[in-house]
């Protein structure tokens, strides 16, 4: 039954307050997507029973090897009705658009609903301005205390609605709004706030939470009002989350998995993980060879720390059990992004030449074997070159970016470089490229920022840059992985949100609909994936940063887990409950 209305008293002049923290237009844009994609498992095909032929005589019965029972996917519960529209996404109510705007807040009421509560702020707009606008989302107090008015150390969440627009002029000034607001009733909403931006413009309403709980912010009319709804119950549980869940059955035992975790190289090998490096020196990147039996990672130089961006860094190499490092590349230079080609044979890694900021990256190549680097493309034109991944043993395609923010994609083979991701960005559907993620058969997975800010898109491509095709579900979708049969992994992030992802894991075959592994909804994230035959290895963080979900998570706190998926059948296992990030996985 629902409760009546409680007016709030209007009290007091509105109070000027220090720190807060306007949302910037790049802000601004990414909260623009509130689409949500309906993720749709394809139904496999009937296996039609074979017509074995009639014999004369006596023959042997057949001997046949059943196919892996492939585990379910758990059923999608049904929406309530009653809280359509609430979710954890970003949103935005009015036109982001439209500029400043005037106003006065004429009341200010709450009411309790059987599922949601619900907080209103009348408001009194003269025929002069635009209507208000206003952006929300939803931040922990392990993200942001200060920003959300909690104190340091302090649990709980904040769905924080920004009115950047809002001018501070006499109307304005007559909103006689106190600082904390006294609310009656509510449950879901522990407390709410104001707090004004310096200069001449903006403020923002910040509803304290006890959990993580969906909400609904619209723009109402007749009379005008701001209208925040907040659900009484949560839509993250212990089980909300299927890749961090382990599920009956074991994963198929996977071939050694190379990890980075607190600066050390590891390997998780027959159920037990095994330090590598342990020693004063950090390494910071990896890459594993099968054919050269040799792990290529870049290492701090001693007493220096992995956060520090100009700290001097080289190539090593190593063999698979850890034994006879060695020194690669001359030093003087950073390293990053070390990979192996195919045949074993050579490195290639990025690399800066100097200290200077913004730091200039090139792309190298070194014979394993030893000798001078050789650097691909020009060490004097605009672009900053990294991410290098082998398309066979003579090609390599690398990710640009040039300081005006374009960026594109190269191809370097033999000492020649050709650009091949600059028609992509042309127009008003990309604005620009990720990191490029190469398959064993030559293919290119990268993800293509939007040009209107709604996330990214994940393109295919052939070598000469040509487009093969295009997935584009949802808010953000990112490669995870190729498989050796050039199967295509890759994670979709339903919407823009500061605190939770709610994701779906694929399989797309080489040829072929793609299949649905895992679904969920988390407020941590995820690092990347490796395939190897029919497993895919995953890191899965507990804490994410607090930016749009979709791209790749590397945290800088909290735990991280190395996770297997057994992709044919299904079966999910925790390998290691890591102390430390895991910042990279190689296998």
């Amino acid at each position: 039954m629902k409760q009546p209305h409680v007016v709030l008293l209007l009290c007091a002049s509105l109070a000027v307050m220090t720190g807060c923290t306007q949302i910037s237009i790049a802000e601004e844009e990414r909260l623009r997507s509130t689409t949500t994609a309906v993720l749709i498992t394809p139904t496999p095909s009937e296996v039609p029973t074979p017509t074995v032929a009639p014999t004369v005589g006596p023959t042997a019965t057949p001997t046949l090897t059943p196919e892996p029972t492939k585990l379910p996917l758990p059923p999608t519960p049904a929406p309530d009705a009653a809280l359509k529209g609430f979710s954890l996404c970003d949103q935005v109510a009015g036109d982001p658009a439209g500029g400043r705007f005037s106003a006065r807040v004429t009341t200010i009421t709450t009411t309790v609903e059987a599922k949601f509560e619900r907080l209103e702020l009348g408001l009194s707009v003269p025929d002069s301005s635009v209507l208000p606008h206003a952006l929300a989302h939803c931040l922990s107090a392990a993200d942001d205390a200060q920003q959300i008015g909690l104190p340091q150390g302090n649990e709980g969440y904040a769905l924080l609605i920004s009115l950047d627009g809002w001018l501070h002029d006499d109307l304005f000034r007559a909103s006689t709004i106190t600082p904390t607001l006294a609310l009656s009733g509510t449950t879901a909403i522990a407390s709410a706030g104001y707090r004004v931006a310096d200069g001449d413009a903006g403020a923002q309403l910040a509803l304290l939470l006890k959990q993580p709980l969906p909400f609904r912010v619209s723009l109402a009319q007749n009379p005008l009002r701001l209208v925040v709804e907040v659900a009484k119950q949560p839509a993250i549980s212990d089980t909300s989350d299927m890749l961090t869940q382990a599920s009956a059955g074991s994963a198929a035992q996977p071939a050694p998995i190379y990890y980075l975790e607190s600066g050390d190289i590891w390997r998780f090998a027959d159920g037990k993980a095994t330090n590598l490096t342990s020693s004063a020196e950090v390494e910071t990147a990896l890459a594993v060879s099968e054919s050269a039996k040799q792990i290529a990672f870049c290492r701090v130089e001693s007493g220096a720390s992995a956060d520090d961006s100009l700290a001097t860094s080289a190539l090593w190499v190593m063999g698979l059990d850890g034994g006879d490092p060695e020194q690669l590349a001359a030093p003087g230079r950073t390293c990053a992004d070390p990979a192996f080609s195919p045949d074993g044979k050579r490195v290639a890694f990025a690399a800066t030449d100097s200290a200077t900021t913004p730091l200039r990256w090139g792309v190298f190549t070194v014979p394993v074997a030893g000798g001078e680097p050789t650097r691909l493309g020009s060490p004097s034109d605009e672009w900053s070159r990294f991410a290098p991944q082998w398309l066979d043993a003579d090609r390599l395609v690398y990710a640009a970016q040039a300081e005006d923010t374009r960026s594109t994609l190269f191809l370097g083979a033999k000492g020649a470089e050709q650009d091949i991701g600059a028609a992509l960005t042309v127009g008003s559907t990309y604005a620009s490229l990720g990191r490029p993620l190469a398959s064993p058969t030559g293919a290119i997975a990268v993800e293509a920022l939007r040009a209107d800010g709604t996330g990214a898109a994940l393109l295919t491509l052939d070598a000469s840059g040509t487009k093969l095709s295009e997935i584009a579900s949802g808010y953000w979708v990112r490669p995870a992985a190729w498989g050796a049969d050039g199967s295509l992994y890759y994670l979709t992030s339903e919407c823009a949100s500061s605190l939770a992802q709610s994701y779906a894991l694929f399989q797309q075959p080489a040829q072929g609909q793609p299949t649905q592994l895992a679904y969920g909804t988390t407020l941590g994230g995820f690092g990347q994936f490796v395939a190897k035959g029919g497993s895919l290895a995953y890191v899965a963080y507990s804490h994410a940063p607090a930016a749009a979900r979709g791209p790749l998570a590397v945290a800088d706190q909290g735990g991280s887990s190395l996770w297997l998926i057994d992709t044919t059948r299904g079966t999910r296992a925790k390998l290691v409950d890591a102390s430390g990030p895991v910042a990279a996985l190689a296998q």
